[in-house]
């Protein structure tokens, strides 16, 4: 108890140093391909026992973690990861102090495009126009590259698909 302008009366005081705004080792942004993993380690402040609650985001694995670290969490992509990102949070807490709390990386999580397509593989002849149809659905934002091999009647085709070519030489074909 402090009385009004009190010089001294055998009043004992102790400093506690609490936590300031999270921060870790490595990138705060980072670009991924799903089911990839990041390594997460939080900056040690040095300032006596501290706890680290961590909440990894939208698709990671595990979802969340205790300990300074590092914490190897893999990432599926889902529609807020590869859009947004994964935004991953820290709580640092030490007894007798208010949590410093906050976001300290954001991920964003690409899908792996399936690049399955549907062609007719039986009688195949050149001078016969054939029809390429992506098997997966269009993914926006993505560019879609098609090159139907030498020989073709235009080798090269940019844009989802469907796409229809021809070859104008005999012999085996190959696309991608």
């Amino acid at each position: 108890v402090l009385d009004p302008f009190e010089e001294d009366e055998d009043n004992n005081f102790i400093d506690i140093v609490c936590p300031v705004e999270p921060e870790i080792n490595g990138f705060a942004i980072d670009t991924i391909c799903s089911g990839e993993s990041v390594i997460f380690e939080a900056i040690d402040q040095n300032i006596g026992p501290l706890d680290y609650s961590w909440a990894f985001g939208s698709g990671a694995t595990p979802d969340s973690a205790m300990g300074i670290g590092p914490h190897e969490v893999t990432f599926i992509s889902d529609s807020i990861n590869s859009t947004i990102g994964a935004t991953v949070y820290l709580t640092i807490s030490k007894e007798g102090c208010v949590p410093a709390f906050d976001s300290v990386a954001n991920v964003i999580v690409n899908a792996v495009p399936d690049a399955t397509i549907d062609a007719l593989t039986t009688n195949l002849c050149y001078y016969a126009p054939r029809t390429y149809v992506p098997m997966a659905d269009e993914v926006p934002g993505y560019t879609y590259l098609w090159d139907f091999g030498a020989g073709a009647e235009e080798q090269f085709k940019t844009g989802y698909g469907p796409h229809v070519t021809e070859w104008h030489t005999p012999g085996p074909k190959s696309h991608r």
